[in-house]
């Protein structure tokens, strides 16, 4: 699969620390240092103890904080990291020990710890102390996960799956950076794409482990929310790998274990890899002419996308600012 597909379907889909403003656009140019000074700067004007009454300014705030320990993991701060992580988990503690929200969407509580591809660094560089964190906080930030706390989820593999979730976005903001200032074959490109590989044929040997263990990482009724992780580490491996999860995808589908989703985009990708372009459902954005790949019966695709649960290709293709034009040759 062409790599700018992957970049331009990843950078759509993640970045769940919530950047904003000028956090995002020093975090994209890898200007940490600047990211942290202006992040520094957002907190002391929005104090949190001073406007905690005040929910936006709340809800900005706590985005700020861990901005901040997104910036530091990127800086290579490690320590800073994980002291700032603790720093916000502790001002979200109640005096009883539980952890309170302020509105803002459990699945993004969730993201900030276990899934954002800003802590590789710091998840790589401290191996031991990350885990500590991950594990010592593990029933607190996840208490507002209404989907988590029914699992029981061991700590060894919760551990291993907030590195896979993480491993699998590493990296794509350098890449897109250095790509679009010295060329796909610049050296530092080609490195970090040979990184990238590294990482998700780890991701992959993890998740087959799992799977062969009898331990269904892709089913949501198993991991919760991580099976969405764990299927993007399958969207991400090799045609061959793809074709033998294929029916099992299909299974997870049809015992609603898994959206009809995941199933039409491994379909397509190994459908645009085998069949020299050509999908079924109107998942892939071909980025040369930025539009979906030819699509098969094109004019019934919107009801066989409907029959599995899935917008309009309309609404599919406003996801990445693409406006839809159906009834293109081949």
């Amino acid at each position: 699969m062409n790599k700018l597909l992957v970049i331009l379907c990843i950078l759509y889909a993640t970045k769940v620390c919530g950047q904003t403003d000028s956090t995002d656009y020093y975090l994209n140019l890898l200007q940490y240092k600047k990211s942290i000074d202006y992040i520094k700067r957002s907190i002391k004007k929005y104090d949190y103890i001073k406007n905690k009454n005040d929910r936006n300014k709340t809800l900005l705030n706590d985005i700020n904080m861990t901005n901040l320990a997104c910036a530091y993991s990127l800086n290579k701060e490690y320590k800073n990291c994980i002291t700032q992580l603790n720093a916000f988990i502790k001002s979200k503690t109640r005096a009883d020990g539980t952890y309170m929200g302020n509105g803002w969407s459990s699945s993004s509580y969730y993201a900030l710890f276990y899934m954002d591809p800003d802590f590789y660094r710091v998840s790589t560089a401290l191996p031991k102390e990350w885990k500590e964190f991950l594990i010592r906080h593990k029933n607190k930030y996840t208490i507002s996960d209404t989907v988590f706390k029914k699992l029981n989820m061991p700590d060894s593999i919760f551990v291993d799956l907030c590195q896979i979730a993480i491993n699998d976005q590493a990296h794509y903001r350098e890449i897109k950076f250095y790509e679009e200032k010295y060329g796909e074959q610049s050296s530092t490109s080609l490195r970090l794409w040979e990184s990238k590989d590294s990482l998700n044929k780890a991701n992959l040997s993890l998740v087959l482990r799992y799977l062969n263990n009898g331990y269904n990482v892709l089913s949501d009724s198993i991991v919760g929310r991580f099976a969405t992780k764990c299927f993007l580490v399958i969207q991400h491996a090799d045609l061959k790998s793809q074709e033998k999860m294929l029916p099992i995808i299909k299974d997870l589908y049809e015992r609603k274990q898994t959206s009809g989703g995941n199933y039409a985009l491994l379909f397509d990708r190994v459908s645009v890899d085998k069949n020299k372009g050509t999908q079924y459902y109107g998942t892939q954005i071909d980025p040369r002419v930025n539009q979906p790949y030819f699509i098969s019966d094109e004019k019934n695709v919107d009801k066989r996308r409907a029959e599995l649960g899935m917008e309009s290709m309309v609404e599919y293709c406003k996801r990445f600012d693409i406006i839809y034009s159906p009834k293109r040759k081949k």
